[in-house]
C-alpha cells in the first residue's frame, strides 16, 4: 500500500468502482455510505448496461414535460413548487435540448459505453461475481406506429455512433420469448449491451473490496468536508469524528450537490426519482431484457426475479413514493406481456438518479480546490458507466491524467 489515504463519500456504484480501481493501484481506501450498500440508488437501477444510450435532454422534451407537469401519471413528472434550483435546472436543461448538444453528448457517452463494457467484463470475471451478468443485449419494444417511429429514430442515431442495431418483428420477438403479447409490433435489438442484477453486484463487490483491504463504513453520513486553504483534507462524519485523507472522492449521487454547495460550488443537478418493482419468476416467464417504448418502462430478467423500472420524477431530494406512479409499472408491462394478471410483487421502491442539466456526468477535480474529486451526475446511466468512471477516478487522482479525454465532463463547464 502507498502512504496515500483516499476517502470515498458514497457507497453506490461510483463509490464502489472507484474504491476497486484505487485498491488495485495499492492505495489505502475508506468508503463511507450514509445508508447501506444494498439500498443505494444503484441497487434500484433497471439493471440494463446500455451502450450508446441517448442522454436525457432531447429536442422537444421540455415542451412535452411542461404539458406533463400536473400529471402524476406522466413518464416525466415535475412536481410544481417554488424552488429556484429546480427552475434554474429547467432553464439550463431547455438549452441542452438541441440536436447539436445531443450529438456532443453522444460522442462522450458512446466513448464511455465502449470502455464501460470492458470494465464490466474484467471486474465480473476477475472477482468471480455471481450477479446474473449477461452480455445478451436489450430490445426497444413498441406496440404502435408512433412507437416504431420513435424507436427507429433513436436506433438511427445510435447506429451512427458505430453500435450494432437490428430490427425485429413482433413474430420474431414472440418466437424467441412467448411472453410477448400479440399487441407487440416489433422492436430494435442492441446486441452489444448487457444486463446484471444490481443488488447482487453491489453487495458482492463490497464484500470483495473488504477482503482486499478496503475499509467500508455503512450508516455513516458525511456532514462536512474538511477544508484548509482551498484544500480538502478529509471529512467529518455524523457523531463528530474527523477522517483525514490525502484526497476525497465525492460520489454521493444526488446528495453530492449538498456537499459541493457547502464549499460554494453549485452543481445544476436534480434528483430524478425512478420506481421499481421486482416480480417473482414463478409468476412470469419473461426472458427478454427490454424497454417498453410507449410506456417508458425497462424490463429485466435477473435470475430469480424480473425487475420493472422506470419513470422520472423531479420532486426534490426525498424518497416519498407516489403509489400511482409505482402502479404504472405493472399496468404498463401488462400492455406488452401476457400472464401478468396474477403476478406477485417481491419487492418495490424508488431510487434517486443524479441528473445534471446538460445530460452529462461530472467526473474530475473540483475547480480551484485541491484534493477533492467528483464522480456523480450520471442520471439513468450510473450502473452502465460505474466501472469506467471508477477507472477514470483512479487515473485522475494517481496519474493526474486519464486514459480518455473527459474534458467535457469537468465541473468547470458549470462555472
Amino acid at each position: 500500500m502507498t502512504e496515500d489515504h483516499i476517502v470515498i463519500v458514497g457507497g453506490g456504484v461510483m463509490g464502489l468502482c472507484s474504491a476497486y480501481y484505487l485498491n488495485q493501484r495499492g492505495v489505502r481506501v475508506t468508503l463511507l455510505e450514509q445508508g447501506t450498500i444494498a439500498d443505494t440508488a444503484s441497487t434500484g437501477n433497471a439493471g440494463i448496461i446500455a451502450l450508446g444510450h441517448l442522454p436525457l435532454p432531447r429536442p422537444g422534451l421540455v415542451k412535452q414535460a411542461l404539458k406533463w407537469m400536473f400529471d402524476q401519471s406522466a413518464p416525466l413528472y415535475i412536481r410544481p413548487r417554488l424552488d429556484i434550483g429546480l427552475w434554474r435546472w429547467i432553464l439550463l436543461f431547455r438549452r441542452a435540448c438541441k440536436k447539436e448538444h445531443v450529438d456532443h453528448c453522444m460522442e462522450m457517452l458512446s466513448l464511455l459505453g465502449r470502455e464501460a463494457i470492458k470494465c464490466w467484463q474484467q471486474i465480473v470475471e476477475d472477482e468471480n461475481l455471481e450477479c446474473a451478468y449477461q452480455q445478451c443485449g436489450w430490445h426497444d419494444v413498441y406496440r404502435s406506429n408512433a412507437g416504431r417511429e420513435h424507436a427507429l429514430r433513436d436506433a438511427e442515431t445510435i447506429a451512427g455512433y458505430g453500435f450494432d442495431v437490428q430490427q425485429r418483428s413482433g413474430d420474431e420477438l414472440r418466437s424467441a420469448d412467448p411472453a410477448f403479447s400479440e399487441d407487440v409490433l416489433g422492436g430494435v435489438c442492441y446486441s452489444e449491451s448487457a444486463i446484471v442484477d444490481p443488488v447482487r453486484f453491489m453487495v458482492q463487490l463490497a464484500d470483495r473490496l473488504e477482503q482486499l483491504g478496503v475499509t467500508i463504513h455503512q450508516n455513516t453520513p458525511v456532514e462536512e468536508l474538511l477544508m484548509e486553504n482551498k484544500q480538502c483534507k478529509g471529512v467529518r462524519v455524523s457523531g463528530g469524528e474527523q477522517i483525514k485523507a490525502t484526497s476525497v472522492v465525492l460520489a454521493a449521487g444526488s446528495w453530492s450537490s449538498l456537499l459541493t454547495k457547502s464549499i460554494g460550488m453549485g452543481l445544476p443537478m436534480q434528483p430524478g426519482k425512478g420506481y421499481y418493482l421486482d416480480l417473482g419468476c414463478t409468476e412470469t416467464s419473461i426472458a427478454t431484457a427490454c424497454v417498453l417504448n410507449e410506456a417508458f418502462i425497462a424490463v429485466t430478467p435477473m435470475g430469480d426475479h424480473v425487475r420493472l423500472a422506470g419513470t422520472v420524477e423531479l420532486s426534490g431530494l426525498n424518497q416519498r413514493i407516489i403509489q400511482q406512479r409505482l402502479d404504472m409499472l405493472l399496468s404498463g408491462a401488462k400492455q406488452y406481456f401476457q400472464g401478468l394478471d396474477t403476478v406477485k410483487v417481491k419487492s418495490q421502491g424508488c431510487a434517486l438518479r443524479p441528473c445534471t442539466s446538460d445530460g452529462l456526468p461530472v467526473i474530475g477535480p473540483v475547480p480551484h480546490i485541491s484534493g477533492l474529486y467528483l464522480a456523480t451526475g450520471h442520471a439513468k446511466m450510473g450502473l452502465t458507466h460505474g466501472p469506467i468512471t471508477g477507472r477514470l477516478v483512479s487515473e485522475g487522482i494517481l496519474d493526474n491524467k486519464t486514459s480518455l479525454d473527459i474534458t467535457s465532463l469537468s465541473a468547470d463547464r458549470f462555472q
